[in-house]
C-alpha cells in the first residue's frame, strides 16, 4: 500500500471511533448524562454548574462541564406545556444531532432535596414524547450538541441561524 493510502485508512479509522464515542455517548433516550446525582459520601451533586467563555461571559453547562444549549424553536408558553421541537421523526433527525439532557435516575419526587445552590434551583423537568424525563432552565428545555467534543466546547453555539444558544448566566 502507498503511504496516501495507508493515511487514509487511519483517518477513516479515526473518523469512524470518534464517531461510535459520540454516538454511543450522546444517543441514549433516556440517558445522555451517566454521571452519579450523589458524591461518594452520598451528599446531592448538582445537576449543572456555570463556565466562563473569555468574551461571551458565563454559561451553563452540566456537571461535567460540557455545555448545554436551548433551542429557540421550543414551545414555552405560561399557560401550557412544554413542548420539545427537537424530535426525531420522518422530517428531522433533530434529537441525533441535539441530544436531550435526559434525566435517568430513580427517586424523582425527590429530586428537588438535592438542588443545593441558586443555579440549580432553576432546574427543572418535563416528560418528552418518549417518556423520557428531560432537564430544563427555567421553561426551556436543555440539549447537548453532538459536535461539542470536550468541556468548554461551545461550536453549537449561534447554529441553524441562531436558533441554538448556549445559555447565558449573566455576571
Amino acid at each position: 500500500m502507498t503511504n496516501n493510502k495507508l493515511i487514509t485508512i487511519a483517518a477513516l479509522a479515526v473518523i469512524i471511533a470518534a464517531g461510535v464515542f459520540f454516538f454511543t455517548k450522546f444517543n441514549k433516550e433516556p440517558g445522555v448524562n451517566p454521571s452519579p446525582v450523589a458524591t461518594s459520601d452520598g451528599s446531592p451533586k448538582a445537576a449543572v454548574k456555570d463556565m466562563t467563555h473569555p468574551t461571551l461571559g458565563k454559561y451553563l453547562t452540566d456537571r461535567d462541564g460540557i455545555t448545554l444549549y436551548v433551542f429557540a424553536d421550543d414551545e414555552i408558553s405560561s399557560d401550557s406545556p412544554i413542548v420539545s421541537k427537537c424530535v426525531d421523526d420522518e422530517f428531522s433527525d433533530c434529537s441525533r444531532t441535539w441530544p436531550p439532557y435526559i434525566y435517568e435516575y430513580k427517586g424523582f419526587p425527590e429530586i428537588r432535596d438535592w438542588k443545593v445552590d441558586p443555579l440549580n434551583q432553576k432546574m427543572n423537568l418535563f416528560k418528552r414524547r418518549t417518556n423520557a424525563y428531560q432537564w430544563t432552565y427555567g421553561k426551556q428545555p436543555v440539549y447537548y450538541y453532538i459536535g461539542d467534543e470536550k468541556p468548554g466546547d461551545i461550536k453549537g453555539h449561534g447554529l441553524d441561524d441562531g436558533k441554538w444558544s448556549i445559555i447565558f448566566l449573566g455576571d
